[in-house]
């Protein structure tokens, strides 16, 4: 009986290390595909987990997107993906992923506007950019509610 006991308990422990070594692999090996330095995603405003996943893979960001969507489901990070321009090195793990877009560190966006444009000009340099249309650009530029909160 004792032996029974013994041999259960052994077997418990490899499966319990099999299932740490797997979490382990899920979380952080790298799920990028090989490229020369960064690559640049951007994710949309409200976008849900498969979206950003989409996102991703069309930016030739994602290697295998079932990995990703286990993660981001299995750690609950998946609703709580943040909108944004995102930039990626190769070798970045799931965990890094979606650590990332969870916190929403993005990555700044220049923008060069010259001297003397007009508002339509600086509207559509400024759509080119980022994740809004210029129409909405300018009625914010133009809404004086916003500017008197803003001081």
């Amino acid at each position: 009986m004792k032996q029974r006991v013994l041999i259960f308990v052994a077997v418990l422990t490899v499966l319990a290390l099999a299932g740490a070594g797997v979490g382990y692999w899920l979380a952080f090996a790298p799920n990028t595909p090989a490229f020369e330095g960064e690559r640049s995603v951007k994710i949309p405003p409200g976008a849900s987990l498969n979206q950003a996943v989409d996102s991703l893979a069309a930016a030739g960001v994602l290697a295998d997107r079932r990995t990703f969507t286990w993660m981001a489901r299995l750690t609950g990070w998946g609703g709580q993906i943040k909108a944004g321009h995102y930039t990626f090195a190769a070798g970045t793990s799931n965990h890094g992923l979606l650590d990332k877009l969870r916190r929403g560190l993005q990555t700044p966006v220049r923008l060069t506007i010259p001297p003397g444009s007009r508002p339509e000009v600086v509207a559509a340099v400024a759509a080119r950019a980022m994740a809004f249309s210029a129409d909405d650009f300018l009625a914010a530029l133009r809404d004086p509610d916003l500017a008197a909160s803003l001081g």
